[in-house]
């Protein structure tokens, strides 16, 4: 081995470069990257509405924003029902 890896393995080299992320870190992270995703569909939805002549008499802005929360709602109510919660569903 070079004089760069002085002997240590792979292993303890990486288990050294390791950081610790706290669990409230990591869900701050998850629902960051849901929300870009959420944000990410709706526009493109609406992307494709418009493509297949939908129009808004309103303030387009408003209509995606209206769209992300109706979709973060699904999403909640899905969560609910997946850990046994039927949160509302008949």
């Amino acid at each position: 081995m070079g004089s760069l890896h002085q002997g240590n393995s792979y292993s303890t080299r990486l288990s050294s470069k390791t950081y610790a992320m706290s669990d409230s870190e990591i869900v701050e992270c998850n629902n960051r990257l849901r929300r870009e995703a959420t944000q990410s569909e709706v526009t493109r939805l609406w992307e494709v509405g418009k493509r297949l002549g939908t129009t808004c008499s309103g303030d387009a802005g408003m209509l995606i924003k209206e769209m992300e929360t109706l979709e973060d709602r699904d999403n909640q109510v899905l969560r609910n029902f997946m850990e046994g919660d039927r949160g509302g569903i008949p």
